[in-house]
């Protein structure tokens, strides 16, 4: 299903906390395992940290390891700096703006007629209104529906670990940073083709009765330290859409799809204006030997 990849790619990305000084001792052997490493290098420390952008009450508390290892930080870098004010005005300015269509277009003038038919089935059921829905593009829509399956089964935002992080970084006055602003995830979206988002939608729509059952996979693999049972969640889509398959024996990974899954490849972190940079971010000495140290805790 295709959906799976975009919600684990979309909900498991990396928060990194970046720390000169010492670190916790990683794990034994035989302890639990987190989604949680730690890069140890000439320029000091880094935590990078799989994390679920929404959630329940019962992620919480988290592992002591998680927390410790945050506190001994002095940057937090996470995907987008939502604790910025004026990203959400950004955020709302850019959907009015890349959203939807103008000039009486409508969604059903760019979608296949099987998705047109899953959408109508949707809508009936009370899914979406479909006033609204009727001048939003696919991507849009597709977003939508993952975020109201999401508050149907009770799954908060506000829970969300990326959040978490922000709170606490925010109460102990660490320095914030991010990947990428709203603005550019707004633009990747919205430079989809129309064959690709007609495909994300459907596969939203057809997914819907399974959602559930895909995010209880998706924490139970996170909660648990499951790598291998999370690397099934977020590939099991290849096996139904092969054509979306980054085999280079086969073909190249279609370039939608580039787009949205390794978008992250060569990001930069962002830092916030009067925050120095983060750690993760600077380069060795000239002519000192880069060998860093990787553990999983």
């Amino acid at each position: 299903m295709f959906c799976k990849r975009v919600l684990a790619i979309a909900a498991l990305v990396l928060c990194c906390f970046g720390s000169a000084g010492a670190a916790p001792p990683a794990a034994g052997d035989g302890a639990q395992k987190h989604f949680l490493w730690k890069v140890t290098g000439p320029k000091g420390v880094v935590y990078l940290f799989g994390t679920i952008h929404a959630g329940k009450a019962a992620f919480y508390p988290l592992p002591s390891v998680i927390e410790d290892s945050f506190q001994k930080a002095d940057t937090l870098i996470e995907e987008v700096d939502t604790s910025d004010p004026s990203e959400a005005a950004r955020i709302e300015q850019g959907l009015a703006a890349v959203g939807g269509y103008t000039n009486g277009d409508t969604i059903t003038n760019h979608l296949s007629e099987a998705t047109r038919s899953h959408l109508a089935a949707y809508v009936k059921k009370g899914g979406l209104p479909e006033a609204a829905v009727g001048s939003m593009r696919p991507w849009l829509v597709s977003l939508l529906v993952m975020r109201l399956e999401m508050e149907r089964r009770g799954v908060d935002p506000s829970y969300g670990l990326d959040r978490h992080f922000l709170e606490e970084a925010r109460h102990s006055h660490k320095a914030i940073g991010a990947l990428e602003d709203a603005a550019s995830q707004l633009r990747l979206l919205s430079s989809l083709s129309e064959e690709f988002q007609d495909r994300l939608l459907l596969s939203s729509l057809v997914d819907v009765e399974k959602w559930a059952d895909t995010f209880d996979l998706l924490t139970r693999a996170w909660q648990s330290g499951d790598a291998t049972a999370m690397q099934e969640v977020i590939t099991s889509s290849v096996r139904d859409y092969p054509q979306y398959s980054d085999d280079r024996k086969d073909r190249a990974l279609p370039a939608d799809a580039q787009k949205l899954f390794c978008r992250g490849r060569r990001r930069p972190p962002r830092r916030r204006q009067g925050h120095p940079g983060p750690i993760a971010a600077q380069e060795a000495p000239r002519g000192a030997a880069l060998a860093p140290e990787l553990n999983r805790f």
